[in-house]
């Protein structure tokens, strides 16, 4: 069984990401929607290696979304139900990070964040961590609602 602590640790780390993309989206002016899918994305990256992690699965040190969520399938298939809306985040774990990136594929990508609102944004990383919290038993302080 893997350390419950490192678990912890995984989500805590997923947490923080969920605070900060809220707080780019609610607390700056102007709302910095590309940071907030980013943080987001990294939010459901984190959830999706603790689960994988919990489960003693290996998994390869990637920011893809799907590849991790077809490994979680092999354990839990309730992880088809948002394969695809983890696809709409998966771009933001690289393009808004380097601005020769950003400049040449973002376009495509802003139809995701226009018109963003919080929830749409941070509700599938949202709904990971507080499944993946229940499930394990394990307490984050400050996790967003």
């Amino acid at each position: 069984m893997a350390e419950k602590s490192l678990v912890a640790d995984w989500l805590r780390h997923a947490n923080n990401d969920l605070i900060t993309a809220k707080h780019m989206f609610d607390d700056v002016y102007p709302k910095q929607t590309e940071i907030s899918a980013f943080h987001s994305q990294q939010c459901a990256e984190k959830a999706l290696k603790a689960f994988l992690y919990a489960n003693e699965i290996p998994f390869p040190w990637i920011h893809d979304l799907v590849k991790l969520i077809r490994l979680c399938k092999d354990v839990d298939q309730s992880f088809s139900e948002i394969e695809i809306e983890c696809g709409k985040l998966n771009p933001y774990g690289t393009i808004t990070r380097y601005p020769i990136f950003y400049n040449i594929l973002i376009v495509p990508q802003k139809r995701f964040c226009q018109g963003a609102t919080m929830p749409k944004l941070t509700q599938i990383p949202r709904s990971m961590l507080k499944v993946l919290i229940k499930k394990h038993g394990l307490s984050v302080s400050r996790l967003t609602s």
